[in-house]
């Protein structure tokens, strides 16, 4: 599993979410007592739906010495995000293939060539006049799509210097000429803030380099427009309207190795960081100073990871837990 994301449930008592995995499907999960409201997998009691992304299946047919042919086929999800309406779920692949399905029929209504390389990161928002989302790649290259007229490729931001490894788009409810901004962070080491305006084109307003060490994921608290960083050696909090730094915690090695934050996460209050590890840790931090107020120690590396809106569900996933 590649990517996960906590979906809104009518239910206290029901978690649901969705995963993108390697096995070339994006399958939708309802954990909990009372999730009796949506229908059931035969084999699997809180699996509800499979959507595959490889039409031939291949991976599923292939055993022994053969399966390492899928390691190069199409549809190996490596992210996934679902709208905020409900409406669309879309995944990217490491080909750089683009999958748009209409969660409604569950049926693909989009099948884009989006980038030469692998897709690494996507996201959707939408506002009175937009409804844009947004892809990052290997190849350096920023994508938007226009999600009224058909997912047409309406703009593309081409100024970035190395691959894109995480972005997000956010609409800033104070910021009334430009609410929609894309924050985006790449293998040379370069946080960049763009506005996005009503014809799709990206304008670059904030970038650093940061010296010190390289941002690996990002995170972002729309209602409050911060921006969450996880590094190789700290965690950063940023501004969005401004673009201005707001803190910075180092991380605290306890072994010889060298540790990187793989995912991050924050809370709609700004209360609480949750951060996932290469060391095999989850460590949930407090905001305003980022001491450890709870430590999670897993089996295996954790390569998925969401916070509920309630704050109350941590669903994550390791190949041993």
């Amino acid at each position: 599993i590649n990517d996960v994301q906590v979906l809104s449930s009518s239910s206290e008592n029901v978690l649901k979410f969705a995963t993108g995995s390697s096995d070339c499907t994006v399958k939708f999960w309802h954990v909990g007592s009372g999730s009796a409201e949506e229908p059931k997998n035969l084999y699997c009691k809180d699996l509800y739906q499979i959507l595959y992304t490889n039409p031939d299946h291949l991976h599923f047919k292939l055993q022994g010495i053969k399966q390492s042919l899928v390691l190069n086929q199409e549809g190996q999800v490596r992210c996934m995000k679902v709208s905020s309406d409900g409406k669309y779920v879309a995944c990217g692949d490491q080909k750089g293939i683009l999958k748009v399905f209409a969660m409604d029929t569950w049926k693909l209504v989009k099948d884009i060539q989006a980038h030469n390389t692998e897709l690494t990161c996507l996201d959707f928002a939408q506002n009175e006049e937009l409804f844009v989302m947004a892809t990052g790649s290997r190849d350096r290259l920023i994508h938007l799509f226009d999600c009224k007229d058909d997912f047409k490729k309406k703009g593309t931001a081409g100024d970035q210097g190395a691959a894109i490894i995480s972005l997000s788009l956010v609409i800033v409810k104070s910021d009334m000429e430009h609410r929609l901004r894309l924050i985006t962070c790449s293998t040379d080491r370069c946080i960049t803030m763009r506005y996005i305006s009503s014809n799709f084109v990206a304008t670059k307003y904030y970038q650093e380099a940061d010296k010190e060490s390289k941002p690996l994921c990002l995170t972002i608290n729309p209602t409050l427009s911060y921006a969450v960083l996880g590094h190789e050696k700290k965690i950063s909090v940023l501004k969005i309207p401004q673009g201005k730094p707001l803190r910075t915690f180092k991380l605290q090695v306890e072994s010889a190795a060298p540790i990187s934050i793989v995912s991050v996460l924050v809370d709609p209050s700004c209360s609480i960081i949750v951060t996932s590890c290469s060391d095999k840790v989850i460590k949930i931090r407090d905001f305003k100073d980022g001491r450890c107020l709870l430590r999670i120690t897993n089996a295996g590396y954790v390569s998925a990871l969401a916070l509920s809106g309630d704050v109350k569900k941590l669903p994550m996933y390791s190949a041993l837990i």
